[in-house]
């Protein structure tokens, strides 16, 4: 079998490529010219460098393949239309490209994102069947690419995961986690405690798989999480236990927040630069739960994560220390 993946060079895809191979599958990766590929040297891969955004790249990448896992996108940038130019269009172009290319396709994974769901208002987990209410451009574009997803699952073998928030090694983001436990402290906003679910690499990439196999996946989104809800603040003492330090967790009032969003706002203004993508940030951040359920996964999939937090934040702060040395 040939699996495309899209975005193979990011950390959820770098993981996964990984797995692929290990179950035996041709991996082809579609990666940006530009991008490094520090996971994927030595691997036996077949590397084509393009663009999603660009459709005369797309042929050669999605030639001959059985399945794609599109993981390709944009979290992090300053305007709404890139985020739509990357997230949606981006996708909506991979998908036309490869089901031109092969109707015989046995499934096309969407990696999407909790984001694409919002926040859950009074606290209980969501579910598949709940209303979307994406806050931010990236929630919106990526609940854009769904909806398109959705309209051609009638005829595309498409499936949709939400991952919660994915942490592991080699990580940038959840680099925080081993810099938390260097620095012994952790700036917390006192606002309200903000509750969200966490998966493992590892587990996540499971997750992924799984979704591909099930003939009963097609047509279908599924949160890919963990089931038990946590604070940063929680998040935090854990990572200062198991990384053998005493630390602190020192509270920042909402007050200051708004004011250094103010701060950086007036620059970005007066420097002629896009900035109204912080009120996003700002509204993503007062929402007190980010929490999603993972029974549908768990009950159609057989869907279970296996590494529970304390042992996925020792071998992140584990790899993060052998790697810094």
């Amino acid at each position: 079998m040939t699996a495309l993946v899209t975005g193979a060079n990011g950390f959820i895809g770098c993981f996964l490529v990984q797995e692929l191979l290990s179950r035996g599958h041709q991996v082809r990766c579609f990666v940006l010219n530009d991008e490094p590929l520090q996971w994927l040297n030595g691997l036996d891969v077949e590397i084509v460098y393009g663009d999603i955004c660009r459709i005369d790249t797309l042929s050669g990448a999605v030639e001959g393949v059985d399945y794609v896992y599109h993981l390709a996108g944009v979290k992090t940038v300053w305007d709404e239309a890139t985020y739509f130019r990357v997230n949606f269009q981006g996708t909506k172009n991979i998908l036309d490209a490869t089901w031109r290319k092969n109707r015989d396709l046995k499934r096309f994974i969407y990696v999407s994102s909790q984001a694409a769901a919002g926040p859950s208002f009074d606290g209980h987990p969501l579910t598949e069947d709940d209303p979307c209410h994406p806050l931010t451009a990236y929630g919106k574009s990526k609940r854009a690419a769904e909806e398109y997803l959705q309209a051609r699952s009638h005829e595309v073998p498409v499936t949709i995961l939400r991952p919660s928030l994915v942490y592991g090694p080699r990580n940038v983001e959840t680099e925080l986690l081993y810099d938390i436990t260097r620095w012994r402290l952790m700036p917390y906003i006192r606002h309200h405690d903000q509750y969200l679910n966490l998966i493992h690499i590892r587990d996540a990439v499971e997750g992924i798989l799984l979704a591909a196999e099930h003939e009963r996946a097609r047509g279908q989104i599924y949160f890919i999480t963990g089931q038990e809800r946590y604070t940063w603040q929680e998040i935090a003492e854990r990572s200062f236990r198991l990384g053998n330090n005493k630390g602190w967790v020192i509270p920042i009032p909402w007050a200051g927040v708004k004011l250094a969003a103010g701060v950086v706002k007036s620059y970005r203004k007066l420097m002629g630069q896009p900035f109204s993508l912080i009120d996003d940030k700002m509204n993503e951040m007062r929402q007190r739960y980010w929490v999603c359920s993972g029974q549908k996964a768990k009950r159609e999939l057989g869907f279970e994560p296996k590494i529970s937090l304390g042992e996925g934040i020792e071998e992140t702060l584990y790899w993060f220390e052998e790697t810094r040395r």
